[in-house]
């Protein structure tokens, strides 16, 4: 039995998925190019909502590290997590705070690019 896909609310109520064959249409888009009809309306977030989520997996799953210890890779991951998560949480209401957040985890996401592999 597939599993079920489990949608993440990204965009505004009136940009939901309406109907069941709106949702079908939007996950065969994903599997097709990376991204659905959808998720083009608020793209930025869609981005930020798959990079926080890789971050979250990666810390779960360990599947190796990239400075000279795994905590030092630990503690990107975390800052990098936050920071997508809470711009992809936050939208267009973000604090001076927030905005720290996502800089620091925009600059290593960056800086760390080529290093996210498994």
């Amino acid at each position: 039995m597939p599993k079920k896909v489990k949608y993440i609310k990204l965009w505004p109520d009136e940009l939901q998925p309406r109907s069941k064959e709106e949702m079908r249409k939007n996950s065969k888009q994903r599997k097709e190019r990376g991204f659905g009809y959808i998720d083009a309306w608020s793209f930025d977030t869609y981005l930020a909502q798959v990079i926080s989520n890789y971050a979250k997996w990666y810390l779960s799953n360990s599947p190796g590290y990239w400075h000279k210890t795994p905590e030092e890779t630990e503690q990107v991951l975390k800052i990098i997590h936050k920071g997508f998560k809470n711009y992809s949480e936050q939208h267009f209401e973000k604090s001076p705070e927030d905005i720290k957040h996502w800089l620091e985890a925009k600059e290593l996401f960056f800086k760390h690019f080529f290093n996210m592999w498994t």
